[in-house]
């Protein structure tokens, strides 16, 4: 059982990719009216996900990890993946579906880790307008004050996108992201998540969190699990992939009763299924070895002569400065096999030149919070304008104008201000504004519930004011009670 750590991108986390071979025995025949689960009650999927966390619950199992995306996507934004945004640098799917335009992990044979797509080298336009800057950063690199500026840069940029998106009457239902970004290993620290937590909240957001790499690699089935509470608690859906041999659809218990008042429950039942042994048997499988992970982190380091500071990741998810010959791309990144007793047989290495191994934090660091910075300054794309009619003209201008707006009023503007039309114009409308494109604009931020109107005096002049917490949504204190709330509700 060599293990050259190249492990078929993640897929085999208890067998060597050599064997391909199922961990359980042949499946036995079809009951027809089972419902195309044949699992006994006491190894069903259900109640070993119970056995980790009473906050979430098994919905299903996919044909993999990518359809497992595919499907929680679908359950957020009511099946219309353009009104979920992904976090740059995420891998969305991978088994050469429309949704694969979404993942903007940048991968080169030999390059030494997959890092963020730039902006400008994005080609499906919605790629472009649903990829949103998170504050993706290796720990331990960033001072804290420089992080806490670079997040609130990154949180600022979604608001504004957000809230550009609800003024035009196409909200965003959901949002997708990596706790840990396969590619890089680069983090969100617990400030950024709970950040996250809060605006999604503020905009009414599904959050479906993919595992599908990290899922019981870090040394816990669920990485997510480590995370703030708060954040837990706006969570709506996980997805595993993988190692599993397959995708799983987990589903917060919250949203599991909310979406049955929104979808209608047939009694026909699905005409197709998938057994879910084969996710049951690689589950038990892994919760053997979770113990032993640690040591074997501390085995693979050993073998590499690489030192703890030197690393990142979590578990058996590695990244270090020395790069492996016996793989095609992402050098930097060591996936072991799970298993404690796996020889280590054929792993060999070099350390990268010129860089020494104390800067290749820092130097992975800045690619991906430089190319993170990128898509801060991008903004939506508008529609070709040569090949629409006058009115579309119109409204595509007057698109791309109301961006402007928003995002100069949430920058500059305070909370506080109560202006008249002419004032907000002039202040923060482009130039050459004219009086009833300010009027217009002003009432479809209204309209969008986040500026409110009051006419004063025997000239009845209309004044603009904004609303508490929309500047900076996650830094109001308002919602630390609501997300006590929120968490208490699912504990019981």
């Amino acid at each position: 059982m060599a293990d050259d750590l190249s492990n078929n991108w993640g897929t085999n986390l208890c067998l060597p990719d050599k064997y391909r071979r199922s961990l359980r025995s042949p499946p036995l025949p079809k009951v027809f009216g089972s419902g195309g689960r044949r699992t006994s009650s006491n190894t069903s999927l259900s109640n070993l996900v119970a056995a980790e966390t009473q906050q979430f619950t098994f919905e299903r199992v996919a044909i993999c990890g990518s359809q497992a995306n595919h499907w929680a996507i679908d359950d957020a934004t009511n099946l219309n993946s353009s009104r979920c945004l992904f976090g740059a640098g995420s891998y969305v799917a991978g088994d050469g579906s429309a949704l694969q335009s979404f993942s903007t992990s940048q991968f080169t044979l030999g390059a030494e880790l997959a890092l963020i797509t730039p902006p400008q080298d994005v080609r499906n336009p919605a790629a472009r307008t649903n990829t949103i800057p998170l504050p993706y950063h290796i720990p331990g690199v960033m001072k804290t004050k420089e992080l806490m500026a670079y997040e609130d840069e990154c949180l600022q940029a979604v608001h504004i996108r957000l809230c550009w998106a609800k003024t035009r009457r196409k909200p965003y239902k959901a949002i997708l992201l990596e706790l840990m970004l396969a590619g890089n290993g680069s983090i969100l620290s617990n400030r950024a998540l709970v950040s996250i937590g809060k605006l999604a909240m503020h905009h009414q957001l599904c959050v479906i969190v993919d595992e599908i790499m990290t899922g019981g690699r870090t040394g816990a089935m669920f990485y997510l699990l480590s995370k703030p509470p708060s954040f837990q608690a706006v969570v709506t859906h996980i997805t595993f992939g993988k190692w599993s041999q397959m995708g799983i659809v987990f589903l917060s218990k919250t949203w599991a009763e909310k979406r049955k008042s929104m979808y209608e429950v047939t009694k026909r039942g699905a005409s197709t299924f998938l057994y879910e042994e084969e996710a049951v048997v690689h589950w038990r499988c892994v919760l053997q070895c979770l113990n032993e992970i640690p040591a074997k982190r501390a085995k693979i380091l050993n073998k590499l002569k690489l030192k703890v500071e030197h690393v990142w990741g979590q578990g058996l998810i590695i990244f270090g400065p020395s790069k492996r010959e016996t793989m095609h791309g992402l050098k930097c990144r060591y996936l072991p096999l799970i298993h404690a007793n796996t020889p280590l047989d054929s792993v060999r290495s070099t350390l990268l030149m010129p860089l020494k191994p104390q800067h290749y934090k820092q130097h992975v660091n800045k690619l991906i919070t430089d190319a993170t910075k990128e898509w801060v300054l991008d903004t939506p794309q508008p529609q070709p304008i040569e090949n629409l009619i006058p009115a579309e003209q119109k409204v595509d201008v007057e698109s791309l104008s109301d961006f402007a707006f928003i995002a100069k009023l949430i920058k500059e503007s305070n909370e506080l201000e109560e202006k008249s039309s002419e004032g907000w114009k002039t202040d923060y409308m482009a130039e050459g504004t004219n009086r009833s494109q300010g009027e217009s604009a002003l009432a479809r931020l209204k309209d969008a519930g986040y500026i409110v109107s009051t006419q004063k005096g025997k000239k009845r002049t209309r004044n603009w004011k904004l609303m508490d917490g929309f500047i900076a949504p996650w830094k109001s204190v308002d919602f630390d009670q609501i997300v006590v709330d929120v968490v208490a509700e699912v504990i019981e």
